[in-house]
């Protein structure tokens, strides 16, 4: 009853067959068997649907097994492909069960008379026995099935083939399609007849069990640029499971999808950020209103006096908006009403770029330099955006009072913490960096989080550590703004990638669609944005100093276009300080020097002496620009060995760092020497021709001028007191 037709055979074969195993069975003997019993097996087991509905479709009463043999042979006639499909199966796809060799059967194949030294059996040799290694292996199975296209054009074959191995992993093989315009992904599977997603005919699985179905919907279903209606089923805990229904409506093409790389294949970041979300659900809820774990507390000058601001006028376009903002506020447990404060401040309203409004301890806030430093080394990034970050800290009873201001609808005692506080950044870095200091390449400025790897898995394992200690701490992350598997992030107005660091493109070209400046004071405006970038450009000031002719105007904005990358910082590297001095500016360039000798920018800094400063000796500007250098960049220097370059041959003996000086050598020198001292240097006399990276700078007049020298000895005192 069981029997089915064989890839590799066509109607007749199969008829012969059943005809075979009748007659082992004694059925030809019982009356109407042959003709009877064998043709319902025989209809029951023709591979093809069509074949199937056409003899049924033909209604002839008391048919013979050899009218149903020519029935199938002439529906064949009729479907040429068919017969070429099955003699492509044939003569490629048929695996024989005697010798285990591809392109032909087991009744053509010359082994089917051998003995098997295994298991003594004839039939079959070693190389493919069911026993083989003392395990029983389950029978192969083949199965084929044709499909027809909506549009009856052509039909497809899809066959499913299970070796007899042992097998030894898991591994899935994932895709991605679009439902109803969703992105899902799922589980490839050849085996399955019909598709399911995670959440209806009764299905049941490889062992013969039911499934528990919840229902089926109609669908539309993209993959591979392809589109086609498909009913899909739904199961309760099942993941989404695409299996021959969908294959086959779409014409995948499966070598395509089992031969990409897992990375191709599951490389979209939509799919990583909802797996994120279904980890941590709580973390990326923004409808939350209790808050974080986290608590802020404000302290007050002694003696401090409580003062209350009434209620200020604000514009009649802002009232709506206000008025919607603290509701909100109020829904989301942020403020509280009260009927009566001592203290009370007025309300400060800020439109936000997305049209809404915001209304508006000591802890060391990170600098520029030091926060995009900690992500050094990686090569891709991860921003994570914070949801209303300062909201998420709860104030302590004295301090919601502090805070209450004075709104439209009422006094508000503040619970969370506000932006508009003067601690309120100091106090949620603390937090910040109490969760994350210990991290690696991970680096928080306020609200935002940057995390780097040095590749996918790496900087995913990462995210993942991140995501579970603000999970920890009850924060909620914006997943809108999240952003991951970058090569390139936007960080404090700067691009960060792995080569380096630059400024943020769009805030160029601000400065370079500027218009030609009419005045002195657009001059120094233009000028003054220009050498915000300085850091960047190696001839800035140099090129800003003769301002008065446009080609120095177009050479500025040529430069910004053409701007600098600078290295991220690399502890193992060496560290070089070059300095120089001109009659009106010094200048210093920082480079990381490798095992190659190649040297790659960290920073460049330049200033203009002050009209007394330009006075001094030559020795002397090389000497402050010196001074001027270690200064900049102490962070990087400070408690590490480097080498100082200078284009001045006597500073080479007056700053040796075990120098002996007169007594008679003048004090602004000696002054600097006990600077120095902070410093453990190897300082190196360069000549002037090969020394442009640093005389270039030195030529720039910045619009910074070099400190006085009362200055400076104010400087000095507080160094001595350090140093002794």
């Amino acid at each position: 009853m069981n029997s089915k037709q064989k890839v590799d055979e066509d109607a007749r074969q199969f008829a012969s067959r059943l005809c075979s195993k009748a007659r082992e069975c004694d059925l030809d003997k019982w009356e109407g068997g042959k003709n009877g019993f064998i043709s319902t097996v025989f209809v029951n087991g023709l591979r093809d649907e069509g074949a199937k509905k056409f003899i049924i479709a033909s209604k002839e009463e008391n048919v013979t097994i050899e009218r149903l043999v020519e029935l199938s042979k002439g529906y064949e006639a009729a479907n040429p492909k068919i017969n070429n499909v099955i003699a492509y199966v044939s003569s490629k796809g048929i695996r024989c069960q005697c010798c285990g060799r591809i392109g032909h059967s087991r009744e053509r194949c010359r082994m089917k008379d051998a003995i098997c030294n295994q298991c003594k059996r004839k039939g079959h040799l070693k190389y493919v026995c069911k026993e083989k290694n003392g395990k029983k292996f389950e029978n192969k199975i083949k199965e084929i099935e044709y499909c027809e296209d909506d549009d009856d054009e052509r039909q497809s074959m899809f066959g499913l083939e299970m070796d007899m191995v042992e097998c030894k992993s898991n591994i899935e093989k994932c895709f991605v399609i679009k439902i109803n315009g969703h992105q899902i992904k799922g589980k490839l599977d050849t085996g399955a007849d019909r598709s399911i997603t995670k959440g209806l005919g009764e299905l049941i699985d490889v062992n013969g069990n039911g499934l528990e179905i919840l229902g089926s919907f109609v669908a539309n279903v993209e993959a591979q640029g392809k589109k086609a209606v498909i009913e899909l089923r739904v199961f309760p805990k099942e993941k989404c499971l695409i299996g021959r229904d969908i294959i086959s409506a779409l014409r995948l093409d499966l070598n395509r999808i089992f031969y990409e790389t897992i990375d191709e294949i599951n490389d979209s970041t939509d799919f990583i950020v909802k797996e994120f979300i279904e980890k941590y659900p709580r973390l990326f809820n923004t409808e939350r209103s209790d808050g974080s774990n986290l608590s802020a507390k404000l302290y007050l000058k002694p003696n401090a006096v409580p003062k209350f601001v009434p209620v200020r006028n604000h514009p009649l376009a802002l009232r709506k908006p206000i008025k919607d903002e603290i509701q909100r506020l109020i829904s989301a447990n942020i403020f509280k009403p009260v009927r009566t404060s001592r203290w009370a401040s007025p309300l400060v309203s800020v439109p936000k770029p997305d049209g809404s409004i915001r209304l508006c301890e000591q802890f060391p806030i990170p600098s520029l330099v030091e926060a995009m430093n900690k992500v050094s080394g990686g090569s891709l990034f991860a921003k994570i955006d914070l949801k209303n970050a300062f909201n998420q800290l709860h104030m302590d009873e004295e301090s919601m009072e502090i805070l209450t201001v004075a709104t439209p609808e009422g006094l508000m005692a503040v619970k969370r913490l506000q932006p508009g506080v003067a601690s309120a950044p100091a106090i949620f870095q603390h937090h910040m960096y109490e969760g994350f200091g210990n991290m690696e390449i991970i680096s928080c400025y306020f609200d935002d989080i940057i995390v780097a790897g040095c590749s996918k898995p790496d900087l995913l394992r990462r995210l993942d550590s991140v995501f579970q200690k603000l999970d920890e701490m009850g924060l909620v992350v914006n997943a809108k703004k999240l952003e991951i598997l970058k090569e390139q992030v936007v960080f404090l107005r700067h691009v960060l990638s792995k080569k380096g660091r630059k400024p943020n493109p769009e805030k160029i070209q601000g400065i370079v669609s500027m218009r030609r400046p009419q005045n002195q004071a657009e001059v120094h405006t233009f000028i003054g944005k220009c050498m915000h970038y300085s850091d960047y450009i190696k001839n800035a000031t140099l090129k800003a100093k003769p301002f008065v002719h446009e080609n120095c105007f177009q050479n500025l904005k040529k430069e910004l276009m053409e701007i600098t990358m600078l290295s991220h910082y690399d502890g193992s590297q060496l560290l070089v300080l070059a300095t120089d001095a001109s009659e009106y500016d010094l200048g210093a360039v920082l480079l990381m020097r490798d095992d190659k000798n190649k040297e790659r920018p960290l920073g460049h800094a330049s200033k203009t002496f002050s009209q007394s400063q330009r006075n001094w000796s030559q020795l002397d500007k090389e000497a402050a620009a010196i001074i001027f250098g270690v200064t900049k960049f102490s962070d990087y220097l400070m408690f590490k060995r480097f080498i100082l370059q200078t284009d001045s041959k006597p500073l080479t003996y007056i700053f040796q760092e075990k120098a002996n000086l007169p007594i008679t050598v003048i004090k602004r020198v000696d002054h600097w020497n006990i600077i120095l001292r902070r410093y453990q240097y190897d300082i190196e006399y360069v000549n002037t021709k090969q020394f442009a990276k640093a005389d270039c700078l030195s030529r720039l007049p910045s619009p910074e001028v070099m400190p006085e020298d009362r200055e400076m000895e104010e400087v000095i005192e507080k160094l001595l007191m350090i140093v002794h």
